[in-house]
């Protein structure tokens, strides 16, 4: 199964044209111990704090993560 997504963090995100993507967010959980969260992009970025929106799809239902730049 081949997709290409964004990790940040414990959080993965799909991009919009994913085709299963309830499907593919249940292998990367289950096969990356590292995703904890799967969400759908489901548009451009916009506004003053540049937010995507995101559909929730799997695990752990949060948006807040700890990621680290190199050291």
């Amino acid at each position: 199964m081949k997709s290409g997504f964004d990790v940040i963090g414990s959080i993965a995100i799909l991009p919009l044209y994913t085709e299963n993507p309830k499907k593919v967010a249940k292998y990367l959980l289950s096969e990356h111990s590292n995703i904890k969260t799967v969400f759908l992009k489901e548009g451009r970025i916009s506004g003053r704090l540049r937010k995507p929106k995101l559909k929730f799809l799997a695990g752990e239902k949060t948006k807040e993560t700890i990621h680290k730049e190199s050291g």
